[in-house]
């Protein structure tokens, strides 16, 4: 009944005031009163979707299992329904308030990872600058893409950086996927901070956009914080990001 009135108050909501209040005039009390009370949505939000496939589409096959491989409408559409049962849609994407990286629901899976990547070479630029010995600098470019590389240099002459634990280069035993898993948590860590003002309902959607594993780290690094210019500086560098790698797409 909940997921039932939602959709109710969502189409009532898109509607001119005179007409929204005549066919409220038509449902049982007790569900007009339940509608009232909900929250308004920001109409101006432009993500949303048209259907149940656009939903299904939207989220990462591997929070779905078996959704994408079904035939039959019937057993598709029972499917459907028992896997966005299980995976407790709150709200509506409408109903979430507008962020400075609404972009990001725009981008695909792929992007947001490569995002979360090259985001984690903030942290890898911040313990470069404390290494003296060469070899050991080289050591760890040798990781890296020619672009990576790029992209370290260009946030050494940023400022305000923003500052985490750290990773513990100078240790770094050489092992390259270790050192690719660390940078990804890390630059997931900088996305769900910049984004520790956005709702509930935003982090829900972009967090099932990304597979499962990585969706819930970012789910779990999402906590408020305090420090408004710290917020502003972690946006700063999501949008750098976004654009250098575009920019290096050509």
């Amino acid at each position: 009944m909940k997921h039932n009135l939602i959709a109710t108050h969502v189409r009532l909501s898109r509607l001119d005031p005179v007409k929204k209040l005549r066919l409220t005039n038509y449902l049982p009390k007790e569900e007009a009163h339940l509608v009232a009370l909900m929250p308004k949505f920001d109409k101006n939000v432009q993500i949303g979707f048209s259907s149940k496939d656009d939903l299904i589409n939207s989220i990462h096959p591997s929070w779905l299992t078996g959704i994408k491989q079904m035939q039959s409408s019937l057993a598709k559409n029972y499917i459907q329904d028992s896997a966005l049962a299980s995976l407790d849609i709150a709200l509506p994407i409408q109903f979430a308030s507008k962020t400075p990286l609404d972009f990001l629901f725009q981008i695909s899976s792929e992007m947001l990872l490569k995002m979360c990547r090259f985001l984690g070479l903030y942290d890898v630029s911040l313990e470069m600058k404390k290494i003296i010995h060469s070899h050991q600098i080289k050591k760890i470019e040798e990781a890296f893409t020619k672009d990576e590389i790029l992209f370290l240099q260009q946030c050494k002459k940023e400022k305000n950086l923003v500052s985490f634990i750290e990773i513990g280069l100078w240790n770094w035993d050489g092992d390259k996927k270790l050192l690719e898993e660390i940078i990804l948590v890390r630059g997931m860590n900088r996305m769900a901070k910049a984004l520790s003002e956005a709702c509930d309902t935003f982090m829900w959607y972009l967090c099932h956009k990304m597979p499962k594993n990585e969706g819930m780290k970012l789910m779990q690094f999402h906590k408020p914080l305090q420090d408004k210019k710290i917020i502003e500086s972690l946006i700063q560098q999501v949008e750098s990001t976004y654009v250098y790698i575009k920019d290096a797409e050509g």
